[in-house]
């Protein structure tokens, strides 16, 4: 071959100075989205079922030593079947509960299964706030999603949900968080945001 299709071979392969380059302003369309998945503490399912299984079990344990010389084990091993059967559908409940959040929106699994999606076109931003935990003291830290109407998207309660996973909400989803830097009581929260309370937290108590 001559220099002529030597030429024509070395004009087929560009240089890395010819090569188009993509601008840092253009998003990546095809970029793989990240998923978060969000978990429950684990310390509330266990904080069900320990005390029902060390004290159950004891007294199953009686019943029965006391009913089976008798013949009348049966209805106390049907009883403990049940409850048995009770606290393994609760579990099972409670290992399903799930959020999972991504810069495209927010999916939530609750106990009962059902599942609520918020795009994040449909996000406005993400409030945090502490909660006083009745009378007393102490204080829950609480998060919502917020749409662009006001409404609540997703509740997060520190009875269930660790800081952690509240901290990764906001920066995933890219949106403004905002933080109330005194507790709150749910009266305050009731007169001022009622919209973000379930329907039982409207309702003052009576006393």
């Amino acid at each position: 071959m001559g220099d002529g299709g030597a030429d024509t071979a070395r004009s087929v392969v560009q240089s890395p100075a010819a090569a188009p380059r993509l601008s840092p302003h253009v998003p990546l369309v095809d970029r793989p989205v990240r998923v978060q998945t969000l978990r429950p503490r684990s310390a509330v399912i266990r904080g069900i079922t320990t005390p029902v299984i060390g004290i159950g079990l004891p007294v199953v344990g009686v019943l029965l030593w006391t009913t089976i010389p008798e013949g009348e084990w049966v209805p106390v091993a049907v009883g403990a079947a049940v409850v048995g059967a009770l606290l393994a559908t609760v579990w099972l409940l409670f290992r399903r509960v799930a959020i999972w959040v991504d810069s495209t929106g927010i999916t939530e699994r609750g106990f009962f299964g059902v599942l609520r999606h918020a795009q994040r076109c449909d996000v406005d931003h993400v409030v945090r706030l502490d909660l006083y935990a009745g009378p007393t003291p102490d204080t829950n830290p609480q998060l919502f999603v917020i749409d662009r109407d006001g409404r609540a998207l997703v509740r997060m309660r520190g009875d269930f949900w660790d800081a952690s996973a509240m901290d990764v909400v906001a920066p995933i989803l890219e949106v403004p968080e905002h933080r109330h830097r005194e507790p709150l009581t749910l009266q305050d929260l009731r007169a001022s945001h009622p919209e973000l309370l379930y329907w039982f937290e409207k309702r003052p108590r009576r006393h």
